[in-house]
């Protein structure tokens, strides 16, 4: 505990400590694990050298931001040249306690093979965008619906 500081600058300081080890770094999914509810909602970050060695990740640099997108590509994308494709991007997983339910029940695999049933289903390469914070990017889930 921090002696000598104002009752108002403990806090503060207990509060610095608390935020400070919200975000970690984001986890490097398996095909099979499971995304993790709490770092929807608390935030994670990575660098341009962890995204490089993560399965269907790009590095995307914005003016006020930095993060590591995950995508899930159907088999189409294999060819290496595709003249068009559907991309979708979920949308919140947010809700008013936390993830919303059913969203830990979601894998890299799962997204993998959705992809591929939607490709199968519409005839045309398909590919599932992750939304900053959410299936395994980086970034906060937190900060939807602004300008970041």
């Amino acid at each position: 505990m921090t002696t000598g500081l104002p009752a108002l600058g403990k806090a503060a300081v207990l509060t610095v400590a608390l935020l400070a080890g919200c975000a970690s770094t984001v986890k490097n999914y398996g095909l099979n694990d499971h995304f993790s509810g709490t770092e929807s909602t608390s935030g994670a970050t990575s660098t341009p050298k962890q995204c490089a060695n993560t399965l269907n990740a790009v590095w995307v640099e914005g003016a006020t931001f930095q993060e590591c997108i995950r995508y899930f590509p159907s088999s189409d994308f294999k060819s290496g040249h595709l003249d068009r494709a559907v991309v979708f991007m979920e949308g919140d997983v947010l809700s008013a306690h936390g993830a919303s339910s059913g969203y830990e029940k979601w894998t890299p695999q799962r997204e993998l093979a959705d992809a591929e049933l939607e490709q199968q289903r519409g005839g045309i390469a398909y590919l599932t965008l992750a939304r900053p914070g959410t299936d395994g990017s980086s970034g906060n889930q937190t900060r939807r619906r602004t300008r970041y």
